[in-house]
């Protein structure tokens, strides 16, 4: 299911976790706009705030504001007006026109912008559901067997990523298969990874930090992508391919933590579907 407003998937999970106890037959997006469930009415969340948080969505032409290309030297610039990138909150804020200065006298906090997101129609390109968005209102019983390990590495994740952005000057990119490359400062809640592509196909995604055009620092961390270490090392060499200039970069720490992380739930794993083998054999051994 895809929710034609994009609304924030720990908010709609707390109202399907209603739809569920009920013995209606209509789909739950059906029922929670439209249906018996219109009027329904949480403390946890109330309907003000699940209209209000919305995933803000770009268009193909919104898009390209946010696109960065590579100039001869390997610094990073805005496609839309060439200008150097700096992930900066101090000195730039989005806004409908993409990433601009930030007027004197405006709030610069981690994630500020000025864009007021507007509920948008469905479209073919939204492929994930907002269901899946994120994770973080389950707890670990809610998952068993391998579905559990992806959850606890999730988690570590998420931390992981929460600290990085206490930090400033860490934005998030998303790179799409043929490793165009866009930028935008996240802000909780309405404007994330999936926001660029529609939650379509990546390349890569995570956090990533420039100074005057100079990348200098990539970590592999997506709430919604998750994409594997395999992934962020693809996009480095396609990085290096397009001509950037990777002498000042901490490839981060976190990257070496990804690998080691995948190599632990994996083998966890594939320990885990071994015993469920073992125990299938046992079971249907003829007595």
């Amino acid at each position: 299911m895809v929710d034609a407003k994009h609304r924030h998937g720990s908010n709609l999970r707390k109202y399907h976790e209603v739809w569920k106890t009920t013995d209606c037959k209509e789909n739950f997006f059906y029922w929670l706009d439209y249906g018996a469930g219109k009027d329904v009415e949480l403390q946890a969340c109330p309907r003000e705030q699940l209209e209000r948080e919305q995933v803000r969505y770009l268009s193909r032409e919104e898009r390209v504001k946010y696109l960065v290309t590579i100039d001869r030297m390997g610094r990073f610039r805005w496609a839309k007006d060439d200008e150097l990138v700096w992930t900066n909150n101090e000195h730039y804020m989005d806004t409908e026109n993409g990433i601009i200065p930030r007027p004197k006298g405006t709030d610069a906090g981690p994630g500020s912008t000025a864009v007021t997101h507007r509920a948008q129609r469905p479209s073919e390109s939204s492929r994930s559901s907002s269901l899946d968005e994120d994770r973080r209102d389950q707890g670990p019983e809610a998952e068993t067997g391998a579905r559990n390990f992806v959850h606890h590495r999730h988690n570590i994740f998420k931390r992981l990523k929460d600290k990085i952005f206490l930090k400033d000057d860490w934005w998030i990119f998303v790179a799409d298969p043929s490793y165009r490359l866009y930028i935008g400062i996240k802000k909780r809640g309405s404007f994330q990874h999936s926001s660029f592509l529609r939650g379509g196909r990546i390349g890569a995604a995570g956090l990533i930090k420039i100074r005057h055009g100079k990348l200098r620092d990539l970590a592999p961390l997506s709430g919604h992508y998750r994409p594997p270490s395999a992934n962020f090392h693809a996009f480095v060499h396609a990085l290096r391919e397009q001509g950037a200039d990777l002498s000042r970069v901490s490839i981060t720490k976190l990257y070496a933590s990804l690998v080691g992380i995948e190599g632990y739930f994996g083998a966890k794993d594939n320990v885990h579907r071994a015993k469920e083998k073992i125990e299938h054999k046992i079971e249907s051994k003829p007595s």
